[in-house]
């Protein structure tokens, strides 16, 4: 019987392929105080593992440049900047000679102490930091022990690879034709690792606590979209091999779709990728995950530069940029901001933006100076009220006729239950909507998503979910104003009938979920009866009435 294991989704896709346990670092210690007359020795072996140490991360610094850009690069850039710490280098040093420890042991405790600071402070981007700090000490132990750092895994077949943590180094290195899908028990979406995995296009879960339930060899079906890993006989038909995600598209497009296609993007590499797609559009391009690592917000000519990179490499397709939809979930180190009781609930999205005006206006003008050339939407992040729109609305309008411009199309993201209730005066002020799942379902059904425990509650046919849809498209349709679907429910084939019965204009996915889409629109879609859809009073209802079309 197929049994399942929750994690926290980090990078979406789905997968099918057999398991291979990555061992865990032995490092081999030895705490034993070292005699008075070693202690210079050791000092010395520990300056020499630094060097050896920054002339690696300077390589690997490289080689990300080659492969994903300057910006996604920029991750060995704070790894470069540990290991020339003067502090951390000083606390050494006084491990060494104050209390007589090797240079291996002085390391590691010092290194592992700055770790569990960094995760008992509480806040979620400092506690992914905790995994740079480990990832240092392994690399120094092992240059230390005489011993390469475990950067190079070598696969010999096509896997689902499970950690207990991979460090970024690991995964510029591998082999990605035959890495299929990661499997981690530590970490969560703002780690290194996970930035790597999104940026490589490869479905990952975090915080899988359960996976020793696994074994080597074991057929793994890898839900990257949910946060699932499912294991035993009877695995969903997931594809077993990433190609698959992209191969024969051609074949499947149907002559005339009932609804646009689009593709979520949040690095170069998958703008890169887009025109393979056969997308029509890019739904939804996320700004904040272009830029990460930074210590400063990106000015001007940078975001410019970014901006118009992935339009080029998107076109012909029309890219939705939403505006950096930082805080919360997805805190940014440059923007200064402590932890949060409830940061779901707190300064995220529009909010910062709004209280940081020239962000706001940076961003604005930037993506107006890429529309002089490249055709582009822009869309507003976690709006629950007309004001923070009619915020956006002027200051857009301002830049535009100081810059000589048009305004490019602006729509609102609706993602909280206030949004989808305001949708009729929204409607007057946007040219577009777009609804994201995730958030919406999350604060419709009060359930954390992140929260293993929970997360299977956010149903997708909630009948309180589907309701608050079709309130926003029945708000659009007199301004025939398009309304997209994004995130997870968008790339499911088995809720297609209810977006169309909705009245839904289009649905923007990972890329990897279009193929299996399109293949349910080759044949037509019966179409359950919309007042049948909301008339449904349950889960259960909605379901029964779906199994029909």
């Amino acid at each position: 019987m197929m049994a399942s294991i929750n994690g926290i989704a980090v990078s979406g896709g789905k997968i099918k392929g057999p398991a291979l346990t990555l061992p865990s670092h032995d490092l081999r210690l030895d705490f034993t105080p070292c005699a008075p007359a070693q202690l210079d020795h050791q000092w010395q072996r520990f300056q020499d593992a630094l060097t050896q140490a920054e002339s690696q991360l300077e390589l690997l610094h490289q080689q990300a440049q080659e492969k994903l850009g300057d910006d996604i690069a920029a991750l060995f850039v704070g790894l470069h900047l540990l290991v020339t710490d003067p502090e951390l280098v000083e606390e050494v040093r006084r491990q060494i000679f104050d209390k007589r420890a090797r240079a291996e042991a002085a390391v590691y405790q010092v290194l592992n102490e700055q770790a569990r600071t960094l995760v008992n402070i509480g806040d979620d981007y400092l506690a992914e930091r905790a995994a740079d700090l480990r990832e240092l000490a392994s690399r120094l132990v092992h240059l230390l022990q005489g011993r390469m750092p475990p950067d190079h895994i070598l696969l010999e077949d096509p896997v689902i690879l499970l950690a207990d943590e991979l460090y970024p180094a690991q995964l510029t290195l591998l082999d990605n034709d035959k890495l299929l899908g990661i499997v981690t028990r530590k970490g969560g979406r703002h780690s290194h690792a996970a930035i790597l995995a999104r940026a490589f296009g490869i479905p990952a879960l975090a915080g899988c606590e359960a996976m020793d339930r696994v074994s080597d060899g074991d057929w793994l079906a890898l839900d990257g979209d949910q946060g699932l890993l499912f294991y035993g006989p009877a695995l969903p038909d997931f594809p077993t091999c990433r190609q698959e995600a992209l191969a024969g598209e051609a074949e499947v497009i149907p002559a005339a779709s009932p609804i646009a296609l689009g593709v979520n993007i949040s690095t170069l590499l998958e703008a890169r990728k887009t025109p393979g797609t056969g997308a029509s559009s890019v739904g939804l391009c996320r700004t904040e995950l272009l830029f990460p690592n930074r210590q400063q917000a990106p000015g001007l000519e940078r975001q410019v530069q970014i901006y118009q990179h992935i339009a080029r490499e998107c076109a012909p397709a029309v890219v939705t940029f939403r505006l950096l939809d930082a805080g919360g979930d997805k805190p940014l180190p440059w923007l200064g901001k402590g932890s949060e009781p409830n940061p779901a609930l707190g300064w995220h999205g529009i909010r910062v933006l709004l209280d940081n005006p020239q962000l706001l206006d940076t961003q604005l003008q930037a993506l107006l100076e890429v529309s002089r050339q490249y055709p582009l939407r822009i869309m507003i992040p976690m709006v629950s009220e007309l004001d923070e729109v009619l915020a956006v609305k002027d200051r857009l309008a301002t830049l535009a006729g100081q810059m000589a411009l048009p305004c490019p199309p602006l729509g609102a993201m609706v993602e909280t239950p206030s949004a989808a209730m305001l949708a009729d005066v929204l409607a007057e002020e946007v040219d577009f909507f777009s609804i994201g799942s995730n958030d919406l379902a999350q604060y419709t059904l009060a359930v954390d998503r992140e929260n293993p425990k929970v997360a299977d509650r956010l149903n997708a046919v909630s009948p309180a979910l589907v309701r608050l849809m079709a309130r926003v498209v029945d708000a659009a349709q007199p301004r025939s104003l398009p309304v997209t679907l994004c995130g997870e429910l968008a790339a499911s084939p088995d809720y297609l009938p209810l977006w169309l019965g909705l009245g839904l204009t289009g649905l923007s996915m990972q890329a990897s979920a279009l193929p299996a889409i399109r293949q349910r629109l080759v044949t037509p879609v019966a179409l359950p009866e919309r007042q049948a859809l909301l008339g449904c009073r349950s889960t259960a209802e909605l379901s029964a009435l779906l199994q029909k079309a």
